[in-house]
């Protein structure tokens, strides 16, 4: 997903259109950019997109969080440190459940 290439046997979901806003993270704006189904793996993933208001150092660990899936099996991000007006792409892998 962060090299924009998906599978064939991947199935496109959509993605949920309202803003994420999680504890202790007020100047993110996150939102879901896309969501896919992995066929016969029992895994989905969403990538989504996050703008900071603010200065801030993102850390992946913030992101285990019950808003993106009870049964979270990955979350990775393309880049940590993120300036008032840049964004960051966020990745989560979910293991048996969708959102």
């Amino acid at each position: 997903m962060l090299q924009e290439r998906i599978p064939a046997s991947f199935a496109d979901v959509a993605p949920a259109r309202q803003l994420i806003a999680l504890a202790g993270l007020g100047g993110l704006l996150i939102r879901e950019r896309r969501r896919v189904e992995i066929e016969g793996s029992g895994l989905s993933a969403s990538e989504y997109r996050i703008d900071a208001n603010a200065d801030t150092e993102l850390d992946e660990r913030r992101f285990l969080d019950r808003t993106f899936g009870t049964r979270i099996y990955a979350v990775s991000l393309d880049r940590l440190a993120l300036k008032a007006g840049e964004a960051a792409r966020l990745i989560v892998v979910r293991q048996g459940d969708t959102q």
